[in-house]
């Protein structure tokens, strides 16, 4: 190739896709979310979707969204004083069990320990 340059300024349309379906997911991953959905609207098939996603980001679309509620519930529980209870819902996490059950995973505390440590 005569300009190297050129492949920093290549057209990646799978990437800018991908790109789109993360800012959709960044502004409402505390709502429910249909992947389908949200594959129609940027006009591609929900499998094709989830592939691309998984490449670019070597996650899934569902483990990418619990990942961003875990990082709001840790911010909500360290930056807040709201009940343990709505900071699961405004994470957008509707099961207790499950936000316990991830939350411990993710960070090896309780939401309740995380909250005291951070104090």
């Amino acid at each position: 190739m005569c300009r190297p340059d050129l492949k920093e300024t290549t057209y990646e349309p799978n990437k800018e896709l991908i790109e789109r379906a993360k800012d959709i997911i960044i502004n409402s991953y505390n709502m429910p979310l249909n992947r389908k959905k949200m594959a129609q609207k940027l006009g591609v098939s929900n499998n094709h979707l989830a592939r691309l996603f998984k490449h670019y980001y070597g996650m899934t679309i569902s483990e990418y969204i619990m990942e961003l509620r875990m990082e709001e519930a840790a911010r909500l529980l360290t930056q807040t004083d709201i009940e343990i209870t709505e900071v699961a819902l405004k994470a957008g996490v509707k099961s207790m069990s499950n936000f316990y059950k991830v939350f411990k995973d993710r960070t090896g505390l309780t939401p309740k320990e995380y909250r005291m440590k951070s104090l």
